[in-house]
């Protein structure tokens, strides 16, 4: 319906890329980088606010590594209370929430900041990949979920759906 195309590369045991093209008549972002796969991506940016809610330190660092150059705004809260204190404290726009936080589990956090603010974007961030955890991390109020170990490549891709 949009004239274009859609097809997919896959590796047995390693993965599969998925590809689409559409016809556009206005070009929306010119920005682009190249990433380590040789393949152009757009650069993302925001002025708003992100949360990552993390109790392990080099999970914290790292997802913030990833962050700095989507935003100059980064929070780090270490559990679940922190989490809630920052959000109300600073209102960003975007949160990476880990599901297993000390005091108050991130499905919880997430709930009561989605209590507050229904606009806020919740990113569930856990190592538990079934599906019936996302279903769970969603169900708590999150926007999206993303597993870890991750990499640079799907923390930008889930980004650039919200941003």
């Amino acid at each position: 319906m949009l004239n274009g195309k859609i097809w997919l590369e896959s590796t047995p045991y390693k993965g599969s890329t998925f590809f689409f093209t559409i016809q556009a008549n206005k070009e929306v972002n010119n920005s682009k980088s190249i990433n380590k796969t040789g393949k152009a991506t757009r650069k993302l940016k925001t002025d708003q606010c992100i949360i990552i809610a993390e109790d392990n330190k080099e999970s914290a660092l790292f997802l913030q590594l990833i962050l700095s150059s989507v935003s100059d705004k980064i929070i780090i809260a270490n559990t679940g209370s922190d989490a809630i204190k920052m959000y109300k404290e600073h209102k960003p726009g975007i949160i990476f929430m880990d599901m297993q936080l000390p005091d108050i589990s991130g499905y919880d956090a997430s709930r009561e900041i989605r209590s507050i603010d229904r606009d806020v974007i919740i990113i569930a961030q856990t190592a538990y990949a079934f599906s019936d955890d996302r279903v769970k991390t969603l169900e708590s109020g999150c926007n999206d979920y993303i597993s870890k170990p991750y990499v640079e490549s799907e923390v930008i891709e889930i980004l650039s759906k919200y941003i």
